[in-house]
Order: structure tokens, then sequence, then C-alpha cells
């Protein structure tokens, strides 16, 4: 039975249809119609994003969108294992012994005598004489230390607000706008800020201070800015755009650097 990118890509040729075609009419990148007819889905988010490129797909190739959504998930169902059932644990009656139950009634009964001639001796022997007391005149006061200024601490929880409230700029921001339904990867100074379809009007900012490293799926999809300044084409409809920008050589992206 052919996989799911063979007969999309079959049902394709028999309409006649190139990728581009598909493409204008889909509104899906070319390099991911592609990897869908060689069956590599390893670029392409999952979950609703493969549903919807693998149903359009289908459609707009005169096929059953519902049944090759169906086909796609029974090929990458991940078989499952039971787990083997585990014992459960067998309790075991322990019995006393009477010899434990004759020593612990032997140890109660001894600490019961210990305590009470304890408590007698304390009865009848010598008396404690009580506390002297002394009035008020017999008492010498005692001349209070002169108290010492202290200084007035200031918190410096304003400074440290202050600080984190105004962060220094980074010298590399980065404003893209997608102006149609584009995959973007972003990643900004080793982090990943984008992994996703962007929608019509979606706005992406990006700030690093070493360097951003951007994949766009349609280079026509997208306007930017960077550091202010409008960036330059990066290609026509279906081109997809691998850009690495750092802050010594973004002047080349962009048509009038501030």
């Amino acid at each position: 039975m052919p996989t799911v990118g063979e007969r999309l890509r079959e049902a394709r040729d028999s309409a006649h249809l190139t990728l581009w075609d598909v493409s204008e009419q889909t509104r899906i990148p070319r390099w991911i119609l592609a990897d869908i007819e060689r069956d590599d889905l390893s670029r392409i988010p999952r979950g609703i994003f493969t549903r919807g490129y693998l149903t359009s797909f289908a459609r707009a190739v005169g096929l059953d969108g519902d049944a090759v959504w169906a086909q796609h998930k029974a090929e990458t169902r991940p078989s499952t294992v039971e787990p083997a059932p585990v014992p459960a644990p067998v309790m075991t009656e322990r019995r006393v012994s009477p010899w434990i139950v004759v020593g612990v009634a032997a140890a109660v009964l001894v600490g019961t005598v210990l305590w009470r001639n304890s408590g007698r001796v304390g009865a009848d022997g010598a008396r404690i004489a009580p506390p002297e007391v002394r009035s008020a005149h017999d008492v010498t006061p005692v001349a209070e230390a002169p108290r010492q200024a202290v200084p007035e601490v200031v918190p410096a929880v304003n400074a440290v607000v202050a600080d984190r409230a105004t962060p220094a700029s980074a010298p590399l921001v980065l404003s893209l706008q997608a102006q149609s339904d584009v995959w973007l990867d972003a990643t900004a100074d080793g982090e990943r800020r984008a992994y996703r379809l962007y929608r019509a009007g979606e706005v992406l900012n990006l700030d690093a201070r070493k360097q951003i490293v951007l994949r766009v799926g349609d280079a026509s999809a997208v306007t930017y800015t960077i550091n202010g300044s409008a960036g330059r084409s990066l290609g026509g409809p279906g081109v997809v755009r691998d850009l690495i920008i750092t802050p010594d050589d973004y002047a080349r992206f962009v048509e009038r650097p501030q």
C-alpha cells in the first residue's frame, strides 16, 4: 500500500499540478509540500499544523483529506507494550513471643516504682530556703547606658528596581511581521525564540547581543526592520531563506541603517 506522501505525489501528477500550483492554492510553502511527499515530517510542527497541511494538500489534488489524515495517524501510531503486573506483597503473620510481653511489663513496673520513690525523696529531703525578698529601697539602681544615635539606613531597593525597570538596550533588535501564513524558526544568542507557523498580521520581536539565526519558510511573506531600519526583500514567493545576523554585519540586510 502506498504511503501518504506517495499517494499525494501520485494524485498531484495525475492532476497535472506542480508543487508551485499546490502552494499557490493552499498557501503552504513548497518546501513543506516537498517534505510531505517524501514522508519526511521532521521539520514540520506536530499536531494541528500537520493535520492542516495534509488535509489541505489532499483536497488540492482531489483526495479525501480526512482519509489521508487517518492513514497518517495509522502509519505513525507508536506501538505500546503493556507492562507486566506487579505481584502484590504477601503479608505474613508474626506472633509476639510471650517473653517479650513479660519483659515489657517488668520495665513498666520498675519505671513506676522509681517515679514514686523520686517524689518521696523530694518531699522528705531537706527543705530549700525560699528566695530572699528585697524591697525596692534595698535595690541599687544601675546607671542606664547612654543611648547611641542609630544612623538611618536607606534601603537600596529603589535603585535596584530602577535598574531592572530600565534594561540596557541590545545591540541587535529585529521586528518581523508576517504578511501571510509563514513558518518561522528563530534563535537569539543560542535560545530558541520561535518555532511555529505565524498567521498574517502576527509580529515576532527579537533582541540579541551576539547573533540572531532565522529560517523563513516563505521569503515573500514577511517584512521586517533591524534596529529601526527597514529590511531588504528576502526573496520571491516560496523561497526558503536561512539568515545569520550579527551586530557587525546587520547593515547588509537593511535599506538605510540608522
